[in-house]
């Protein structure tokens, strides 16, 4: 599992996911209207 920051019209939020593209997956799920998504991998 990693810990990914995803950014969300400008809002940020962290959770575990097993990859950036399920994280990337699932803010688009929760998100369907959001104009710009981005998820990167937190450094430890």
């Amino acid at each position: 599992m990693r810990l990914c920051i995803i950014k969300v019209a400008g809002a940020y939020y962290t959770a575990l996911f097993p990859s950036t593209f399920a994280a990337l997956e699932d803010a688009m799920k929760r998100f369907p209207r959001a104009a710009a998504i981005s998820v990167q991998a937190a450094r430890h």
